[in-house]
């Protein structure tokens, strides 16, 4: 089918697209997927996800670059050219959701579906290259008599055997691709390192196992987080979840944070380092406090309420997200403002009817909730339009709530995000706590 062919059926949104970055529309990461699959996916996936920008490209942006051999996402449109038929031909098929739902791009779309396939095809040459470093280093190991090192290429197939009966969506959100593709870097580069000196490092070594532990325990987390929620259900298909795939980070950050850990103390072990890095301490709140929605849910099913939690598709991904992310850009913050959004002001109404909606308005420990939601409005809505004095009062609001948090009115660095996000997981468990209590008294 030609180009001519398939212009007019197409959303002018998607024949008018300029490659400009200030009309970048709308893939966020979860929406990936094969392009033969999209018609299934875009009719699952919400409006809030698909009006935010693919400003936060950075995880795939270095699989694109290997793929188009260029430098800026901006420049990758030519590269596609071939693809734009075929991508076209499926897009005939979802118009009228694409329509629907948001304003999208031949370009963003294809360029980011493609990546990430070529993302999982990378992984497995990766990780039958990283299985042949591994034996020559455990050479070494064992003409030192050190003990068998760890074997993260056996890891990674043991994750992907495990998860491989599950649907792709599915596979995504318990060990997603990214996630697994930073582990197989760390441990290539390592290993390589060691190799290519022909000596083992005790610290190379470390940096592998430190990064190894994060993805067991993130996988093994998000696991029983999806067995409590839904019980065997994901396991089979979660509506919704076709297009849900988690912004988890933590390894991107890890060899330099343990780097940093290691200039403060030049004798720290890598174990030692871990348990410093702010990457696990904010990984491990989120993820505490997930774990304290469950618990507050499953107490009001003990009680014959309902639950005070609605569990949804996004709300899942959110909750990956939420225990795998440390926030070092507004993109990574994002994610984190739309996961405490979607579970305390989208349930709102249930959180009034266990405490009173005075208690709500007018308690100091449920303000955070409405401090999410100015800080959303800045991320997911265009309040610039309207009356000047509506808009100042929006911008007042949304700065008060940056500041209340990191002590500015914009945030600009990644020490500012990281800050906020503390913040934010440690009030919002306070407020779990309240919310636990309340429930408890209805108990005996």
């Amino acid at each position: 089918m030609s180009e001519e062919n398939n212009d007019n059926k197409l959303p002018k949104e998607l024949l008018l697209y300029d490659g400009s970055e200030d009309k970048i529309p709308v893939l966020q990461t979860g929406i990936i997927g094969e392009i033969s699959k999209m018609d299934s996916v875009l009719s699952h996936v919400k409006y809030d996800f698909l009006k935010q920008p693919l400003a936060n490209f950075s995880v795939l942006s270095a699989q694109v670059d290997a793929i188009c051999g260029k430098n800026s996402f901006l420049t990758t449109k030519a590269a596609f050219e071939p693809l734009k038929s075929t991508l076209w031909a499926d897009l005939d098929k979802t118009k009228e959701s694409v329509l629907g739902i948001g304003k999208w791009s031949a370009d963003s779309v294809c360029a980011a579906t493609t990546a990430l396939s070529s993302l999982k095809e990378s992984l497995g040459a990766s990780v039958s290259a990283l299985a042949s470093l591994e034996a020559q280093t455990s050479v070494l190991a064992s003409s030192l008599g050190i003990n068998p090192i760890t074997s993260v290429a056996n890891q990674i197939s043991s994750i992907t055997g495990l998860v491989s009966p599950l649907s792709e969506s599915v596979r995504e959100l318990i060990a997603p691709t990214t996630l697994l593709s930073d582990l197989s870097k760390i441990a290539l580069d390592a290993h390589q390192s060691m190799v290519d000196a022909g000596s083992l490092s005790e610290w190379k070594l470390g940096v592998v196992d430190s990064a190894s532990y994060l993805v067991d325990r993130q996988v093994d987390w998000t696991s029983q987080f999806c067995h409590s929620v839904y019980g065997e259900r994901p396991f089979e298909k979660i509506d919704g979840l076709d297009a849900i795939s988690p912004n988890v980070n933590i390894l991107s950050w890890l060899p330099i944070e343990l780097e940093e850990e290691k200039k403060k103390k030049e004798d720290i072990k890598p174990k030692e380092a871990l348990e410093k890095t702010t990457i696990l301490r904010l990984s491990e709140k989120g993820k505490r406090l997930i774990n304290k929605v469950v618990d507050i849910n499953n107490l009001c099913l003990r009680t014959g309420r309902e639950q005070l939690f609605k569990y949804t598709a996004t709300t899942t991904r959110a909750a990956a997200t939420m225990g795998g992310t440390a926030c070092a850009s507004r993109d990574d913050f994002g994610f984190i403002i739309d996961g405490l959004y979607m579970f305390f002001y989208e349930n709102l109404e249930r959180i009034k009817g266990l405490v009173t909606d005075a208690v709500v308005r007018g308690e100091d420990a449920f303000q955070c909730i409405f401090r999410v939601k100015a800080m959303r409005t800045d991320y997911r809505h265009d309040y610039e339009h309207g009356a000047d004095g509506d808009i100042r009062k929006k911008n007042k609001m949304i700065g008060s709530a940056y500041a209340y948090y990191s002590g500015k009115p914009v945030l600009t660095s990644s020490q500012d995000y990281l800050l906020a996000q503390e913040k934010l997981y440690d009030e919002f468990a306070e407020l779990a706590d309240i919310l636990e209590h309340e429930l408890m008294k209805g108990v005996n």
